[in-house]
C-alpha cells in the first residue's frame, strides 16, 4: 500500500507541476494579450486623430473649391456669349490697315563669288 500512496502522491505532484505550468503560460499569454490590446488601442486613437484631421482638410478643399467655381462662374458670366467678331466662314475679309507708315527696306546688292579666289571655312 505504501508503493501505491507514493505513485498517487507522485501523479498529484506532477498534476501540480502541469497545472502550475499552464498557469504560468496563461498569465503569460493574458499579459501578451492585454499589450497587444492596449498598442491596438494607441493606433485606434492616433487613426482617430488623423480620421478628423483629413475631415478638416476635406471641408476646407471643398470650401475653396466651392469659391474657386462661384469665381469662374462669375467671370464667364461677365465674358457674356459671343462678343467680339469672331471667326466667319466664307469669303475672308480684309486685313486691317495699321495706322503706321510704311517703312521701306532697302534690297543688299547679290554677293557675286570669284572661283579663282581661295576658299576657306567659316565657322
Amino acid at each position: 500500500m505504501a508503493g501505491k500512496q507514493d505513485e498517487d502522491t507522485k501523479l498529484l505532484l506532477e498534476q501540480v507541476q502541469k497545472l502550475e505550468l499552464m498557469e504560468r503560460r496563461t498569465k503569460e499569454l493574458v499579459e501578451q494579450r492585454r499589450l497587444e490590446r492596449q498598442c491596438l488601442e494607441m493606433e485606434c486613437i492616433k487613426m482617430e486623430k488623423q480620421k478628423k484631421y483629413l475631415s478638416e482638410m476635406l471641408k476646407e478643399t471643398e470650401a475653396a473649391n466651392e469659391e474657386y467655381m462661384k469665381e469662374e462662374a462669375s467671370k464667364e458670366a461677365s465674358r457674356a456669349p459671343f462678343q467680339g467678331t469672331g471667326n466667319v466662314l466664307g469669303a475672308p475679309s480684309p486685313a486691317p490697315r495699321s495706322s503706321l507708315p510704311r517703312v521701306n527696306v532697302v534690297q543688299p546688292k547679290p554677293v557675286e563669288v570669284d572661283q579663282s579666289e581661295p576658299k576657306g571655312n567659316i565657322q
